[in-house]
């Protein structure tokens, strides 16, 4: 049976212990902040072992539904005046900050229990000291439908019309 079901199904000595990595073009470095007290050794899925910052983190996972848009929530608590500067530095150069969210079991830190979300930051708020930031992982909606986009350059009988 899979660890992770395990950790969901009973009331065992196992925590689920959420992971982010932030990071953008106009960083020098990632962000890198788990929940709890103390910092952590968390390996990744292609083999890097990353220091993450110990901190305050809710994350509201995305619904397993139909609705075409899957959103990930968290905020994360005591943010410090490095880590806001380094998010109005992205959005004053327009540059995309992408997250990656893992999950690891208490009992296993050297590598993800399942596999990562991969996720697009799409708007956040600043609270005091409280950061709330959405992430996206695909947009079904606003998807193109043939995901191609046609012009004179790929369809030169376009020009034409």
């Amino acid at each position: 049976m899979n660890p992770l079901d395990v950790c969901y199904a009973s009331p065992g000595s196992e925590v689920l212990i959420p992971a982010f990595e932030l990071f953008s073009d106009s960083w020098t470095e990632p962000v890198l902040i788990t929940a709890g007290f103390e910092d952590l050794w968390l390996g990744t899925e292609d083999g890097r072992m990353l220091l993450h910052e110990a901190g305050g983190i809710d994350v509201s996972y995305p619904t397993k539904d139909n609705t075409g848009s899957q959103t990930v929530t968290f905020a994360i608590d005591g943010v410090t005046g490095r880590g806001q500067n380094l998010i109005r530095q992205a959005m004053d150069a327009d540059a995309i900050i992408r997250a990656t969210l893992r999950l690891y079991l208490s009992t296993n830190l050297s590598q993800p229990a399942q596999r990562p979300y991969y996720l697009v930051v799409s708007g956040g708020s600043f609270e005091g000291a409280t950061i709330r930031v959405d992430g996206g992982y695909f947009n079904l909606i606003d998807t193109n439908f043939n995901r191609e986009t046609f012009n004179a350059l790929n369809a030169p009988c376009i020009k034409y019309l």
